[in-house]
């Protein structure tokens, strides 16, 4: 259902939107200004919008199938998407964290944060 209603709401695009496609777009208007731009800034928000699009309404639409009648099973009560939105998420983290420095100071700070003192990470 997600996939097709993304699909009728990007399949005629044009510059006055129709009802599908403005319901789509404030959709991911709403994504991209209320959680990817406030959360991350306005130039990293914009470049992690469409992730942040898919994990936001995947956990949504799969979340509401366990409250609607007749579908009372949720998708994430089964591992298998849930570990696939953590995997993504993951990756996702890994790369941007690699991506603008070096990839031994990435996990250098990542795995030994600063100010830390050394007898826990000995521990």
């Amino acid at each position: 259902m997600l996939i097709l209603f993304f699909w009728l709401a990007t399949r005629k695009l044009q510059l006055v939107p129709g009802r599908v496609q403005s319901m789509g777009e404030m959709a991911v208007d709403f994504v991209r200004k209320g959680i990817a731009e406030e959360s991350l800034g306005r130039e990293i928000g914009r470049r992690y919008t469409p992730i942040l699009v898919v994990i936001f309404f995947g956990v949504l639409f799969m979340n509401i199938t366990g409250i609607l009648p007749f579908l009372n099973i949720a998708g994430s009560s089964v591992i298998g998407m849930p570990l696939v939105f953590a995997l993504l998420s993951y990756v996702t983290f890994i790369v941007a964290g690699v991506k603008p420095r070096a990839a031994g100071s990435f996990l250098k700070s990542q795995l030994f944060p600063p100010g830390v003192p050394w007898p826990i990470y000995s521990a």
